[in-house]
């Protein structure tokens, strides 16, 4: 194992999947606490984080078959939109 003090290993917490489609969908609130999450979607699709979010293709990309660490609040939600077709996205809480 290294010893590097920039390696972060995260512990994953709670985990759920959003269906992607030509309307935004989200997420149920992440668990209190919550700082970051990763996402991971098997399609072309577009994300938002926040309270009450609504994607829409002028938000974040997310690359297909590409995981991704984000920072969020406790509570917030994900909301994701289709870029090329319908999908499904996986959010997995980290925890430290």
């Amino acid at each position: 194992m290294r010893s590097d003090p920039f390696l972060f290993i995260p512990n994953i917490g709670g985990h759920q999947t959003v269906t992607i489609g030509a309307a935004a969908a989200s997420s149920v609130p992440l668990s209190p606490g919550i700082q970051a999450f990763c996402a991971y979607s098997d399609v072309d699709c577009h994300i938002a984080v926040g309270g009450n979010p609504t994607a829409s293709a002028s938000d974040f990309f997310l690359p297909a078959n590409t995981l991704i660490a984000l920072r969020c609040r406790s509570g917030d939600m994900v909301s994701v939109i289709q870029s090329t077709g319908p999908g499904t996205l996986h959010i997995s809480e980290v925890t430290h």
